[in-house]
């Protein structure tokens, strides 16, 4: 059922498109024939195929219009970008104002903040999430120029780290290697076109301003007018397509392990996910009542006042439990490390001075502490996961558990240089 990926064009050619046309098409023809035999099997099949293929039409039609204003333009549609964005962004009336429309989405604060969450579900971007947030403190201060340079490099590591055994950065792969297995961003015009722009070379010196994301001559000293919210921009937009490349190679790998999902099971993920977009949106941040630690009903200031109780204890197997356990390390194993981290520091004392809620799965808490060694106010970031075996991201109306990412060195951290760079 698929088709060479290069003639992906349109949305409709993409092969979930293909396949769910063709579940529709059985399951519309099902609807008819048992409909005149036996109502109470009809109401038992609760989707609506016709409700759910005017859907799917709203949306290929949605994507094929955002390329139609902009493909040319090197933007892409990602899974990251809202949709009742990209309907407003569709009805601009000219390519320059859907693309300062898209400039202004991503400069909302909310909209990198979430994106940068999801980007820990695969763990080559984990690992470079450090350089993330430098490069968004970057961009939100206005050095475009750093933040372009970050995010290429974080593209090239990330891509060289996705088959180990034959490694290629993202600019020593052709075309067809950086197409994804399915998706928007794998259409034609999306992610395969910007990298075009991306892999071009640039033999002589210019000065002229930079409007793509050119990494061969940014990156080489061929380019040196660059510094702009546009490439800026575009960076970002290149950064979560390949972040969906990445991701859609890994569930074709899943798919061809498993057995194909159903459409309900289809539409129900489509569900949860578009119900948790929602409520993440509705989402606002907030400050834990110190003075009243049981009018947190998100469970996190319990879990940091249970961290340090197993610290100060030197109950190593609870404390494990609360480690960032990326490996699925056993029980055991994770004791093991958190009494490597912690058992050369006592804590005799703690105080929970401050607890803020900055994302729907993240908690910060500024702690003081007594210890044999130190006495200092040290800051603990905790995220909330969805259990101590799974640490994909969990929201506080999803089950889970909250573990700590950072700020558990159990001694004073030596003192960094800050960057220096022009303001």
């Amino acid at each position: 059922m698929n088709e060479p990926k290069n003639d992906w064009y349109s949305a409709e050619d993409l092969p979930m498109v293909q396949e769910l046309r063709w579940q529709l098409k059985i399951s519309k023809a099902i609807r008819n024939l048992v409909a005149p035999l036996d109502c109470s099997t009809v109401q038992s099949v609760k989707e609506d195929p016709w409700a759910i293929e005017e859907q799917l039409n709203e949306l290929v039609n949605l994507v094929d219009a955002f390329y139609d204003l902009l493909g040319s333009r090197h933007w892409i549609f990602t899974n990251f970008l809202n949709l009742d964005i990209a309907r407003e962004i569709v009805k601009a009336q000219s390519p320059e104002e859907a693309e300062q429309q898209i400039i202004e989405y991503y400069q909302t604060e909310s909209t990198l903040n979430l994106a940068l969450m999801q980007l820990r579900r695969q763990p080559a971007m984990e690992a470079r999430l450090p350089l993330i947030h430098y490069a968004l403190d970057d961009y939100r201060a206005g050095r475009y120029y750093s933040t372009v340079h970050i995010l290429i490099s974080v593209m090239d590591g990330f891509v060289n780290d996705c088959n180990p055994e034959q490694r290629k950065d993202m600019s020593a792969r052709n075309e067809e290697e950086m197409t994804g297995e399915d998706g928007a961003a794998a259409l034609s015009r999306g992610l395969p076109k910007s990298h075009e722009m991306f892999r071009k070379g640039f033999r002589k010196l210019s000065d002229k301003e930079v409007t793509e994301v050119y990494r061969n001559g940014i990156v080489h000293g061929m380019l040196t007018n660059y510094n702009n919210v546009l490439v800026a921009t575009k960076a970002w937009n290149m950064l979560f397509a390949v972040f969906d490349w990445k991701e859609s190679r890994d569930a074709k790998n899943k798919r061809e392990q498993e057995q194909t999902p159903s459409l309900t099971e289809v539409l129900k993920r489509l569900r949860h996910l578009e119900d948790n977009r929602k409520k993440l949106e509705q989402w606002k941040p907030y400050q834990i009542d110190v003075n009243n630690p049981d009018s947190d009903k998100s469970g996190a200031y319990r879990a940091c006042a249970d961290f340090l109780t197993a610290w100060g204890k030197k109950n190593y197997g609870q404390l494990g439990e609360f480690l960032y356990n990326l490996r699925g390390d056993s029980k055991n194993k994770k004791a093991k490390e958190a009494k490597d981290l912690y058992s050369a520091t006592s804590l005799s004392a703690w105080k929970i001075l401050k607890a803020d809620r900055p994302a729907a799965a993240v908690a910060l808490f500024d702690v003081q502490l007594e210890c044999d060694r130190f006495q200092e106010t040290k800051q603990l970031r905790f995220a909330r996961v969805k259990s101590q075996d799974d640490m994909d991201t969990a929201t506080d109306w999803e089950a889970g558990c909250w573990v700590l990412v950072g700020g558990y060195a159990t001694i004073p951290e030596p003192s960094v240089p800050q960057r220096h760079r022009p303001a």
